[in-house]
């Protein structure tokens, strides 16, 4: 169920891994959160942690004496070792849930002392998870324990009506996993990013406890950025009695950032989306670093020979527009896998974040193919005007030759295009090629713009498939004959 590892050091030392979140979110959905029974979840922890117990040999006591046999940094070897502290939280905090619950219905004292008592528990045993994962797992795993401890340390807080100590924990449970989600791959963002949309109630409601000003009319995301701004990043004395570990985890959020070559999350920019790709006056964010190094690779390289004015001389190397042209197909190679993963990971976990990053990958995906075909368009309608202007042929408004020739001069090449169109289309795009330069240069004209006209038309086929796929919120008022406009009245 979970994803653990181990990676060895020079020295000999193993770093353990153990993708907290994805364990934590696979246990809840598969015994019994998924239809809020926590008895059950509860009950499922329970014998586990016995089971993981004598798998790694250590069990506490036999049926007649307990001997409490506790994990801590000097024995965990194994990822087990970590698997038993999450456990050990999961099972208090399932058990103060289910207290929740019957305290909700009946009112009765006791039971809301009972569900601090377990809240308490689960917080201490998050505490403890989160040292041990700090001196025997590598940096994101510990990252990860710490901010699963952040979670339910809000929680605690929360209940006892500590408003802005709750604030604090959850605000910078916020922080770490959103720099966890802005690092990681997209099933890990959406994850982090359903910690953050739990944790929303509670900063919402402690931020108006608080006397946040203005925290009634922002949405949570935004007072989160605001508190860390202005409570926590200015005064890490106070921030450090309420929370363990502050001034060293923020040095671990900064460093983490940097060995992946993004910003951190203190920055202003929200450091999930730094990547980004500026088209049609707006900006279209993602996480994939890599996706935004190949946009910028073609953007370049298309940048080049629009600068040379290669893309309209038919004198040209072919080769120039075919490594443009190979370019973009990578972006859109690349944006198709990523959508994929994205909606792999909206389907095991339901968050707006996934959903808003397929929706960019789409709209990337979307990029890539308007710049390929507006490239193959402009390249045959430069090539087709220069052979019109050699011929003195006067633009007209004929369909079959994208506008560009009069009815008389398209009747004058009739005879050759029939025959030149049927003996290109039974050969390749290279064989194409060289049919169309042995024709007169009349039926070049005529086949050059068809073809610019066939493009413009796969363009639209190709925007109306990708758009209906989009969000409306991120395809925003984008219409697919509004992108084919344009690159035909650019290509004119």
């Amino acid at each position: 169920m979970s994803q653990t590892g181990s990676k060895v050091h020079g020295g000999g030392q193993k770093e353990l891994g153990f993708d907290v979140f994805s364990y934590v979110h696979d246990s809840r959905q598969t015994y019994g959160l998924r239809a809020q029974e926590y008895t059950r979840y509860r009950r499922y922890c329970a014998h586990h942690l016995r089971t993981v117990r004598k798998s790694a040999k250590m069990t506490q006591g036999t049926s007649k004496a307990y001997s409490k046999n506790d994990v801590t940094a000097e024995v965990a070897s194994t990822p087990e070792h970590i698997e038993i502290l999450v456990l050990e939280a999961e099972r208090a905090w399932a058990y103060a849930m289910d207290l929740r619950e019957l305290y909700s219905r009946t009112e009765e004292p006791r039971q809301r002392y009972h569900l601090i008592r377990r809240l308490r528990a689960a917080s201490k045993a998050g505490e403890q998870l989160a040292a041990v994962a700090g001196s025997v797992c590598n940096q994101r795993t510990s990252l990860s324990c710490y901010a699963y401890w952040l979670q339910i340390r809000a929680q605690l807080h929360f209940e006892l009506e500590e408003w802005e100590a709750a604030l604090d924990c959850a605000v910078f449970c916020c922080v770490v996993s959103k720099q966890l989600g802005a690092t990681g791959s997209s099933q890990q963002q959406a994850l982090a990013h359903s910690v953050i949309e739990n944790l929303d109630p509670i900063v919402r409601l402690a931020a108006y406890q608080v006397r946040m000003d203005g925290a009634q009319q922002l949405q949570p995301s935004a007072i989160a950025s605001q508190w860390y701004t202005l409570h926590m990043k200015n005064d890490p004395e106070r921030v450090g009695r309420v929370i363990d570990w502050f001034a060293t985890v923020d040095v671990s959020l900064k460093l983490l950032g940097a060995s992946n070559d993004g910003q951190s999350v203190s920055d202003e920019q929200d450091a999930s989306f730094e990547n980004g790709l500026q088209w049609r006056g707006g900006r279209v964010s993602f996480t994939n670093s890599a996706l935004s190094s190949q946009i910028e690779n073609a953007e370049a390289q298309l940048s080049q020979i629009i600068d040379d004015k290669a893309l309209f001389r038919t004198d040209a190397p072919d080769a120039l527009v075919k490594d443009v042209s190979s370019s973009f197909k990578k972006v859109g190679k690349t944006a198709r896998s990523c959508v994929a993963d994205a909606l792999a990971a909206s389907a095991k976990v339901g968050s707006a974040a996934t959903d808003k990053l397929s929706s960019a990958y789409l709209l990337v995906e979307l990029y890539s193919i308007c710049a390929l075909h507006a490239v193959a368009v402009n390249r045959y309608v430069q090539q087709a005007d220069k052979i019109a202007a050699a011929l003195n042929v006067a633009p007209g408004d004929s369909d079959t030759s994208f506008g560009k020739t009069s009815g008389a001069a398209n009747m004058w090449f009739a005879g050759d295009i029939e025959a030149a169109s049927s003996a290109c289309g039974q050969t390749k795009n290279t064989a194409k090629k060289v049919a169309i330069d042995r024709l007169a240069q009349g039926t070049q004209m005529v086949l050059l713009y068809d073809m610019a006209r066939k493009s413009i038309e796969q363009l639209g086929a190709a925007c109306s498939r990708v758009l209906a796929r989009v969000s409306p919120s991120a395809g925003g008022s984008v219409y697919a004959q509004q992108i084919v406009d344009e690159v035909a009245t650019a290509s004119l």
